[in-house]
């Protein structure tokens, strides 16, 4: 798995799909330090293994997958006038694209009978998403964290209107994280 691919050319992009090398493009680490912008029209043409990355939180302000599906469209669409990467394609890559680039397409990246029920439930009532009828579109442009409802993980919902569901140990790392952020905010 390479990380960010950013200067890359055609003959690396050969290379890559060569050796079955996955890659995961992290748009917004990318964009905030300044490192430009890869070649992601040539990857999905190229039919690499690939997904989205958030990097970590010492490179952006959050490991947030709603704000890098936005972000890598709209920096694509602003390098790339007249080839669009649509909204459904950015779903596809930040999902089952990531699932694809590290190997487990089997268990996790879509809702299939076998697999873990990974999902976020997100309310598309507000009136920011008022452009547009498509979901697809309406989550991949304009939802936020605030809109997500529920999250579950393997089956089981950690988060729900506000609230965790986590108990025992997960719950004290938890706490002891926004203990940490709270001391680092003062």
């Amino acid at each position: 798995l390479a990380i960010h691919c950013i200067h890359i050319d055609d003959d690396d992009v050969k290379k890559l799909k060569e050796y079955d090398v996955a890659v995961a493009s992290c748009p917004r680490c990318s964009a905030q330090l300044g490192l430009g912008l890869p070649p992601i029209n040539e990857f999905l043409r190229a039919r690499l293994r690939f997904g989205f990355g958030t990097d970590s939180p010492a490179a952006t302000e959050s490991t947030d997958m709603l704000s890098e599906m936005r972000l890598g469209m709209l920096l694509q669409r602003a390098v790339n006038p007249g080839r669009f990467l649509d909204s459904h394609t950015m779903l596809e890559v930040a999902t089952l694209g990531g699932a694809r680039a590290l190997g487990i397409a089997d268990k996790v990246g879509s809702l299939e009978i076998g697999k873990c029920a990974d999902m976020i439930a997100v309310d598309l009532s507000s009136s920011h998403q008022s452009f547009t009828t498509d979901p697809v579109a309406a989550v991949v442009n304009t939802c936020t964290t605030a809109d997500v409802l529920m999250t579950m993980v393997d089956g089981k919902v950690l988060y729900e209107r506000g609230r965790l569901h986590v108990a025992g140990e997960v719950a004290k790392n938890i706490a002891h994280v926004l203990e940490i952020r709270g001391r680092l905010r003062s």
